[in-house]
């Protein structure tokens, strides 16, 4: 009975909980800071401490993921395009990857640990190749869906008028970069020296890049080569591995081939 009563409780407690990070999004940061301490000071002190670190660690990066959805929905922004449930579940991947390999290791010995390696890889190489060919992405991201900045989110109600002057007065002094998105201050618009603070350009809210290109010419020639080459180095780096062994050279002076020729395409 007391079970079900707490089950029963559980929908409310949520809907509570969205109803606060949604009116309080800049302290919830607080909190989720606090959860990835808490993962550095168990590190060392408790038996399998690696373990327990790195699921504090990897549930607070999961608790931040779902603040920023809480938020996102609670400001009307947030996207439910099938290429973002695809961009969703790589990043619990990404935050999680460390946590179950380790568990792994500590279950199943160092077979189990490389069948969950390899799995992940798997699973991260698929999803990126359908990001790219099927979705049109042009460039996936580390993570493929990054932190909210929710600096951005204390002036929601700014007319459009203000909002187009500060998005011209910000393509004056910026440019972004083409393939990554990569926002760079221009050199002749930097401050003086002695008032500079050195923090990245923020682009003001509700600003996007478009570019001359369509999203489908994004990824074209050798920069769609160069991706592919970046995207699937992780499963030729585990081929080469499991034919020269873990201890040898040549592994990592074929990942380091990979590199330098996914560079070279860009």
């Amino acid at each position: 009975m007391n079970m079900s009563s707490l089950l029963f409780s559980l929908p409310e407690f949520y809907n509570s909980y969205k109803a606060w990070v949604s009116k309080n999004p800049t302290s919830v940061g607080d909190w989720e800071n606090i959860a990835k301490w808490v993962s550095y000071f168990v590190a060392g002190r408790l038996n399998n401490s690696q373990i327990v670190s790195e699921l504090i660690y990897c549930l607070s990066n999961l608790l931040v993921m779902l603040n920023d959805i809480i938020i996102k929905k609670s400001t009307h922004i947030y996207s439910t395009a099938p290429a973002d449930k695809v961009k969703l579940w790589l990043t619990v991947v990404e935050y999680s990857e460390v946590f179950l390999e380790l568990t792994a290791t500590n279950l199943c010995g160092n077979v189990g640990k490389w069948i969950v390696v390899t799995s992940i890889q798997i699973f991260k190489c698929v999803s990126r190749l359908i990001l790219i060919y099927h979705y049109k992405e042009s460039m996936v991201e580390h993570p493929p869906i990054p932190s909210l900045n929710r600096q951005n989110l204390k002036n929601p109600n700014c007319s459009n008028s203000i909002a187009d002057t500060s998005c011209g007065q910000f393509e004056a002094v910026s440019f972004t970069l083409r393939r990554s998105g990569r926002i760079i201050r221009k050199v002749d618009a930097a401050p003086p020296v002695g008032i500079r603070t050195w923090k990245p350009l923020q682009p003001p809210p509700n600003y996007s890049c478009e570019n001359d290109q369509s999203i489908e010419q994004a990824l074209v020639g050798k920069q769609l080569i160069a991706e592919i080459i970046f995207i699937v180095k992780p499963m030729v780096h585990l081929a080469s591995m499991a034919c020269f062994g873990t201890r040898a050279w040549k592994p990592y002076f074929i990942a380091l081939a990979i590199d330098l020729s996914s560079r070279a395409e860009v």
